[in-house]
């Protein structure tokens, strides 16, 4: 994440596969200096190593006691299972900080997402610090991994509004549309955005356009997941191309370490 790290959108993967389903893309995040624990005196880090210790045993008692439950894992897998549930519990509670003063809610569930995926072995188990969903980028020769990706998002579409109440032929409408997605791209492209998350469709027009810019497109992002890449990228969500305004990249476009798809034989 670029402006705010540790805001507590770690998702960890469940005991059941990768990553992600079919396709994922994946917003990684960083540790700020903080959870090292300088500038903190020799008794406070010795007291907090003394309740890391507790929490740890406790943390490995409850998911024992779950696993011996289950009635689905018997023998050498209930030990395989434990060991991978606390190891992802662990790498969750290191990485969701939730920030109380800007309205977070302090039980950790409201940030961390289970997925699963249909087969897979049980050490194929990940935990990733970041977004991950189910999409795919709209045109197959678009990359599918960008390294520190510059991002814009968008809740509207980029599309032609046609007028219903005018009468035209139907050469004067491809004329007018491509014209207006031609400047509308222009618009997006001055942004030098690598990654363009939008709420609503894309027409052709302009997909060939930002393929040819090298911009990467996802469309019919749903407004709750916008919100979720917002919170971890900066990025704010932007009604429509409108608000597109050459001379203010800083403060429209968002930044992650890592976004990339994987697909998932299904």
């Amino acid at each position: 994440r670029s402006t705010s790290p540790r805001r507590g959108n770690a998702l960890p993967q469940s005991p059941g596969g990768p990553p992600s389903p079919e396709t994922q893309d994946v917003f990684h995040a960083e540790l700020p200096e903080t959870a090292s624990g300088e500038g903190l005196g020799a008794d406070e880090l010795s007291h907090r190593a003394r309740l890391a210790c507790l929490a740890a045993e406790h943390l490995e008692r409850i998911v024992r006691d779950l696993v011996l439950r289950s009635p689905r894992l018997r023998g050498s897998k209930q030990e395989q299972w434990q060991r991978i549930i606390v190891d992802l519990a662990r790498k969750v509670c290191g990485t969701v900080d939730p920030d109380v003063r800007r309205g977070d809610n302090l039980d950790v569930n409201s940030y961390v997402k289970v997925k699963t995926i249909p087969g897979g072995f049980i050490d194929e188990c990940a935990y990733v610090d970041g977004v991950v969903f189910r999409k795919n980028v709209l045109h197959k020769k678009m990359t599918l991994a960008i390294k520190q990706p510059r991002i814009l998002l968008l809740s509207g579409g980029i599309d032609f509004q046609r007028t219903s109440s005018r009468i035209a032929s139907f050469d004067t409408l491809m004329e007018q549309e491509g014209r207006y997605m031609e400047i509308i791209v222009q618009k997006i492209v001055a942004l030098k955005p690598d990654l363009v998350l939008v709420g609503h469709a894309i027409s052709r027009q302009a997909q060939e356009y930002l393929k040819r810019h090298d911009v990467v497109v996802i469309q019919y992002v749903k407004p709750k997941l916008l919100e979720r890449i917002s919170r971890s990228t900066g990025a704010p969500i932007l009604p429509s191309t409108d608000h597109v305004v050459h001379g203010y990249e800083m403060s429209l476009l968002g930044r992650c370490a890592l976004f990339h798809v994987v697909f998932f034989a299904t």
